[in-house]
């Protein structure tokens, strides 16, 4: 899907940011709707309605970006090998993914072109939210 998007301009990252949209809304369960862990025994309190919509928005630019082409990260199914693995990293916080996401580094391309302030803001909840600690 990364390579499709990129092929196909600013309209390809639309149509593809649109499709995980439509996913996302399809009803997928959320790894919090199946898990066996029962509430409060140890797991993350839910997110709130906001807060829930914005790991569904960025757990949808995760995928439709080509995230897991170069990370590491449970949630998604992710295995990339090329970037960091977000899993376990006691540094990740939300500004260092809005800065790196935002303006790159090493080879990570930059984002900030191509996806919008709020985007990157719930990519960084998303990543937050999920990665293993």
């Amino acid at each position: 899907m990364w390579n499709r998007a990129i092929g196909q301009g600013a309209g390809g990252w639309r149509a593809s940011l649109a499709l995980a949209a439509v996913l996302v809304a399809s009803g997928r369960p959320s790894t919090a709707q199946t898990s066996s862990v029962p509430p409060g025994a140890g797991s993350p309190q839910a997110p709130s309605g906001d807060e829930a919509t914005r790991i569904a928005s960025g757990r949808a630019l995760f995928s439709a970006n080509g995230c897991a082409a170069c990370h590491t990260l449970s949630d998604a199914g992710a295995v990339g090998h090329v970037g960091p693995s977000l899993d376990g990293d006691p540094k990740l916080t939300e500004e260092l993914v809005i800065e790196r996401v935002t303006n790159g580094s090493g080879p990570m391309p930059d984002f900030g072109g191509k996806l919008s302030e709020a985007d990157i803001a719930a990519l960084a909840v998303y990543l937050t939210h999920v990665a293993k600690k």
